[in-house]
């Protein structure tokens, strides 16, 4: 069957984020067009996976064999997630693009443009720094809330960014979820419109694979919360001083996740998930992580705290500032160095007790206010992908 709309986003990361926001593109696509419109294209650079696996798998080895497996199992098995074949290279997806009948190429949300993530030789087409001439005729293509590094625009060669912005002048519609982002397009081509538009995670969330509503947590005596950093030295100095201080912590990056409640046909990806509904509190730097916490946590009144430190991101605003300060809760982002000095530690065992940050129940809110104003842009993206399609 052919699906003339294709998705290629970097939905192959050994971490629930980058599949969630795939599967909720998706979704949204699907809504807009039909079911058998859209196809995930299966892409994944060679160079890539073999880092990702020898990064994660180097002190994760056991937890994330079995969690790779499960979200391997659940994109081939999950029936809202049509797949292309696997690819490994450019080249082959080039030709697969054609055979498919895919005609419009929705570039998809998760740090797209970042060369470090991607085969960037001069010799290979990197269909991530799309450059409409290397295809066939007649295929359009769009960006959807796309992000970057904010040491990304300093990091081009002179090749990659004339790629780009070719890829940039010739798209239907333009759309990042960050300013940083933003302004790396309009310094590239100032003449294009660039819209905002949130990580599909905020405007389509899969209720059918993370119920919202099956939180069993009883109110306990000593609060469980979870650490999400990716910082190791970071996280060790968190979870040190918050487990002196009472708390009890679950290391969400050593597999330490907590038994989901009971839910006959669910996957163990959808378990995973759900496991953050048995936390009180959580600490972290990751953008999605943040997203899953409170978007599964949206009927309870748990604390947030949200790392922005030097090792992640040297300059810029970080993507986790950005969302936070659209959500009016730029007071839950707390800035720290390298290493945390007593002071940081102390701003973050605040910062799950202060009451004027937002808890997850009021970010969930904030999240659906931001949706309601981003309807406008989304209503544009679907506008534009129907014309390129006629």
């Amino acid at each position: 069957m052919q699906r003339p709309i294709g998705i290629l986003t970097f939905h192959r990361a050994r971490n629930d984020g980058s599949i969630l926001q795939t599967i909720c593109l998706s979704n949204l696509l699907k809504q807009a067009f039909g079911t058998d419109s859209v196809s995930v294209v299966d892409y994944f650079p060679r160079a890539t996976d073999s880092l990702i696996t020898v990064n994660f798998l180097r002190s994760m080895r056991s937890h994330f064999r079995q969690m790779s497996d499960a979200r391997e199992k659940y994109l081939r098995q999950n029936a809202n997630m049509t797949l292309t074949a696997p690819l490994m290279t450019a080249n082959i997806l080039r030709l697969l693009l054609s055979y498919v009948g895919v005609r419009h190429l929705v570039m998809g949300s998760d740090t797209i443009w970042d060369p470090a993530n991607h085969e960037t030789k001069k010799s290979h087409f990197n269909p991530y720094f799309f450059d409409m001439s290397s295809l066939e005729p007649g295929l359009s293509h769009s960006y959807f809330a796309a992000s970057s590094d904010p040491d990304f625009g300093a990091s081009l060669t002179s090749i990659q960014s004339e790629s780009l912005s070719q890829g940039l002048r010739s798209a239907r519609f333009i759309g990042c979820r960050d300013e940083d982002t933003r302004r790396l397009v309009t310094g590239l081509v100032p003449e294009v419109r660039v819209n905002y538009l949130p990580d599909p995670t905020l405007l389509f969330w899969p209720e059918d694979l993370v119920p919202s509503a099956m939180n069993n947590r009883t109110s306990a005596s000593v609060m469980r919360i979870g650490i999400q950093i990716g910082a190791s030295k970071i996280a060790e100095q968190v979870i040190q001083d918050l487990s002196n201080s009472g708390y009890t912590c679950v290391n969400l990056y050593r597999g330490e996740f907590l038994e989901a409640p009971s839910s006959d046909g669910y996957s163990t990806f959808s378990r995973s998930i759900m496991a953050r509904q048995q936390l009180d509190g959580l600490v972290t730097d990751r953008f999605h992580g943040a997203i899953i916490f409170f978007q599964t946590n949206r009927h309870r009144n748990c604390p947030v705290v949200m790392l922005r430190h030097a090792n992640k991101w040297t300059h810029g605003m970080s993507k986790i500032e950005d969302l936070f300060i659209r959500l009016d809760a730029a007071e839950n982002v707390i800035s720290v160095g390298q290493f945390l000095s007593s002071d940081d530690l102390e701003r973050i065992k605040g910062g799950l007790n202060c009451a004027r940050l937002k808890r997850s129940s009021q970010l969930f809110e904030a999240a659906c206010a931001l949706r309601e104003t981003s309807m406008g842009a989304l209503s544009a993206f679907f506008t534009a992908i129907e014309a390129s399609l006629k």
